[in-house]
């Protein structure tokens, strides 16, 4: 059960440090328009966006969850096929 826990919560913070890797990515292609904003501006377009990347990395994660949730006593083996499905 903690196994399938801190899997649950890893694929949480991979879907996050993607969504903020991408967001920086957003900003570099941009860089003549995100050379205007200012340094404190930068850092609130991370700040409030975190939200939205919590937001979205909860909904991704959903579905794993409501699966761990049903097979609660199945074996490893036909989690991770979903898993890796997934």
């Amino acid at each position: 059960m903690k196994k399938r826990l801190i899997l649950l919560f890893s694929g949480f913070v991979a879907w996050t440090i993607f969504f903020l890797l991408a967001r920086a990515f957003f900003l570099v292609y941009h860089a003549n328009l995100s050379a205007e904003l200012s340094i404190p501006d930068i850092f609130l377009v991370f700040v409030h966006g975190i939200r939205m990347d919590f937001s979205m990395a909860g909904y991704f994660s959903l579905l794993p969850g409501l699966i761990y949730g049903l097979f609660f006593f199945a074996n490893g083996k036909s989690l991770w096929r979903f898993w890796a499905a997934y």
